[in-house]
């Protein structure tokens, strides 16, 4: 997967996004609502004393006046006493759809005789007892008192409407709330009121009522609602102006776009398209409530209701229409239309305009497009593009947050970061894939050469592999095959082939399984290293038992191959090895062009590797190391070969044949022929030609555990030549190299 895909795919789940957004379905719907509720329990609207109060119908009133509901004249005597108080509206936030069971007429009904009912009615005319209901409607004919009705989603009675109402732009019926018919108090109750009003509460999505109806449609006519026609009334106008979508708005919009607004008297409320206006609420305000029994017992103190519009509801557990708000469990009827009420006096708003919702889109847009293109840049980088994104949601949350603050807007945030959050962690997971790619890439390239685990760590680590290198101690080794010209004379091309990759492939798993990196091959050849890319602080250790093992699986790789046919009579006995180990400073790393570099190494450290593994045909042993090597692995066994100046090289090095491991270090039989050629060298340095001759000798006697006849042999030539002709008295007894 490359990084253009991942601006695909980033592109192709933003343009999912926008159209999910665009068709706002009802998952997304109830998030937005929860957000808008979050930011009000954030930053409640600050309660100011407005004119409106509640008379709460609670558990201490129904002590005091009896169980709900009450009589009549009791209903009657609260709206009295209201009105005496100087009310300027009284608000009957309760249904009345039934005769009061108390009142004369209803107790002769239920007597059981029609002698017994009709004594009761003329006992009733002697004392002129009046119903209770009429006695309740004079109360509200004094004027001032708004009764309600409840919409119903079935055809039933059809409320009295006494506001006015006039519409600017579009027939605003359309995009109200609609329903059959309603619940509504006795003819005779409503009809003496000043006015009528729908008490109308939709929970949203979330079972929170975040908004309140101000008109509704019932049976094909438009209504006022509670909270509008108390308003209309405690201000004494009779018409309500409702603003809608006119003609042209909608032509131009392709769509209609619904309710602006309600204008009632001096104040005018901003509303949805459906005619709600959103609740700004204030949570739970004890100065806005009085219980009833107080207004009902002597010395009520007027000042507390007049001039306020005063809502008169239930609100003892069991009988009370609860709802929950965003900062109320349990709002009554009465302190919802409280709450439209005191917005509208104080013109403090909650609004959700046109323009919210292309907004919230152009917000998601630019969110999903800088972090569908820039977070898989591989300019800016994964944490850059983290930043930017960051900012931006930072910008929207906050944006968001100060529209809300400061002018009452309601601007979702959180859908254009959700989608945001997506696009990121697929361009995450693209990235990862991306990385585990390049991963796999450096396995590829580097586990024919290194040790499974430096692969692992390079893989870790991929963006190591870079133009570059550092200086460290490593230890060198050259491995390559004595008399592969004459063996390639030998073999066919393919069984040649077959033959190296075989060897090869030996040779490579020896110096992979002891943690060693294969540099490169070269013919019949290979170069690896240790102590790169990862430390090994055992690499002159590791590459010396990398050698011996090398060369002790020979006879067995000789063997295995003596019974394939591909090589005829082949004579494996002649395929042998040489290696040259040299332990120093080096320059590693990725050395080459930017089109193409190799993870090598450098340095004469690595010469002297390469100068010494050629000096094994010359002292016919199969392993040499430098004289550093076997400072650093000083418990394997080796003898000091020379003091050699090699091609190409000023200064003389000291070089070891390596024989064996720590165990043959230790036995007898090489302790013993250490001696003999330590004393052996001795001689030969100190010019006592007879004793080294006879110390040769000795050596052989003693190395029959180790094939040394040619190293030997070297030696003896050099004596018999220096025997004849001896050197200068001051001679170092450094051997120069004849071969590389």
């Amino acid at each position: 997967m490359r990084r253009g895909h991942g601006i695909i795919i980033g592109l192709l789940i933003l343009a999912i996004g926008l159209g999910v957004r665009y068709f706002d379905p009802k998952p997304l719907e109830r998030l937005r609502l929860e957000v808008f509720s979050v930011y009000q329990q954030l930053q409640p609207r600050r309660y100011e004393p407005a004119p409106v109060r509640i008379v709460d119908v609670g558990e201490d009133s129904l002590r005091r006046f009896g169980q709900w509901p009450w009589p009549r004249p009791l209903i009657a005597d609260l709206v009295t006493r209201l009105q005496d108080a100087g009310a300027a509206t009284v608000v009957l936030n309760i249904l009345l759809a039934e005769a009061d069971r108390t009142s004369p007429q209803q107790l002769a009904k239920s007597l059981s005789s029609d002698r017994e009912r009709e004594a009761f009615l003329k006992a009733l005319q002697a004392v002129d007892l009046p119903d209770h209901d009429e006695t309740l409607a004079q109360a509200i004919g004094r004027g001032g008192v708004v009764t309600v009705f409840l919409p119903a989603e079935t055809p039933s009675s059809t409320p009295h409407r006494q506001a006015g109402l006039a519409f600017v732009g579009g027939d605003p019926l359309v995009f109200a709330p609609q329903f059959q018919g309603a619940i509504v108090n006795l003819p005779i109750l409503e009809q003496a009121a000043a006015g009528n009003g729908a008490l109308t509460v939709f929970p949203d999505l979330d079972g929170v009522v975040h908004r309140l109806p101000l008109v509704v449609g019932i049976a094909g006519q438009l209504y006022p609602s509670l909270a509008v026609d108390s308003l209309r009334v405690a201000q004494g106008a009779g018409t309500l102006m409702v603003k809608s979508s006119s003609e042209r708005e909608i032509a131009s919009y392709g769509e209609s776009n619904g309710i602006k607004g309600v204008k009632v008297g001096a104040f005018e409320a901003p509303t949805d398209s459906a005619g709600q206006l959103w609740l700004y609420d204030t949570g739970p305000i004890a100065e806005r409530h009085i219980p009833a029994w107080q207004v009902l017992e002597p010395g009520f103190d007027a000042a507390r209701v007049a001039g306020n519009i005063v809502i008169v509801g239930v609100a003892a557990a069991g009988l009370s229409d609860a709802r929950v708000t965003p900062l109320n469990p349990e709002a009554t009827g009465a302190v919802l239309n409280a709450l439209a009420m005191e917005q509208v006096l104080l013109q403090v708003f909650l609004t959700r305009p046109l323009w919210s919702t292309g907004a919230e889109l152009a917000f998601l847009f630019a969110l999903g497009l800088v972090l569908s293109t820039a977070f898989v840049s591989a300019r800016l980088g994964a944490v850059t593009s983290t930043f930017l994104g960051a900012l931006l949601v930072i910008a929207g949350l906050g944006v968001s947050w100060w529209a809300f603050t400061r002018h009452g807007l309601l601007l979702d945030p959180v859908y254009p970061v959700l989608v945001g959050s997506v696009i990121y962690l697929s361009n995450a997971l693209i990235k990862y894939m991306i990385s585990e790619s390049q991963r796999k890439e450096v396995r590829t390239a580097f586990s024919q050469y290194v040790a499974p685990a430096l692969v692992d760590e390079l893989a870790r680590n991929p963006g190591a592999l870079k133009l570059g290198g550092e200086r460290r101690e490593m230890s060198i080794l050259f491995c390559d095959v004595r008399n592969f010209t004459n063996i390639s004379e030998s073999l066919e091309p393919e069984a040649l082939t077959h033959l190296l990759n075989r060897f090869l492939t030996d040779m490579s798993n020896e110096i992979l399984s002891r943690r060693g990196t294969i540099d490169k091959y070269m013919g019949d050849a290979v170069m690896a290293f240790w102590n790169a890319p990862l430390p090994e602080p055992e690499h002159a250790r590791q590459a010396c038992a990398t050698a011996l093992a090398m060369v002790a699986g020979l006879p067995r790789f000789n063997e295995e191959l003596k019974s394939d046919a591909l090589y005829g009579d082949f004579d494996f006995g002649r395929f042998r090895c040489g290696i040259g180990i040299n332990t120093g400073p080096c320059l590693v790393g990725n050395i080459g062009s930017d089109q193409r570099f190799d993870y090598s190494v450098l340095g004469n450290t690595v010469n002297l590797a390469s100068r010494v593994e050629g000096q094994c045909k010359t002292y016919g042993v199969a392993i040499i190391v430098g004289d550093s090597t076997r400072e650093a692995a000083p418990e394997f066994a080796a003898l000091e070969l020379d003091l050699i100046r090699v091609r190409g090289k000023r200064n003389a090095a000291r070089i070891h044949a390596l024989l064996g491991d720590p165990e043959v270090a230790g036995s007898p039989a090489f302790t013993g022929l250490a001696a003999a050629h330590e004393a052996m060298l001795a001689a030969y340095r100190g010019q006592h030609w007879a004793a080294a001759k006879a110390s040769t000798e000795q050596c052989r006697a003693l190395a029959t555990d180790w094939d040394l006849d040619l190293l030997y042999d070297e030696y003896e030539r050099r004596i018999a030549v220096f025997a004849a002709d001896p050197p200068d008295a001051d001679w170092d007894g450094i051997y120069v190299a004849q071969t590389k």
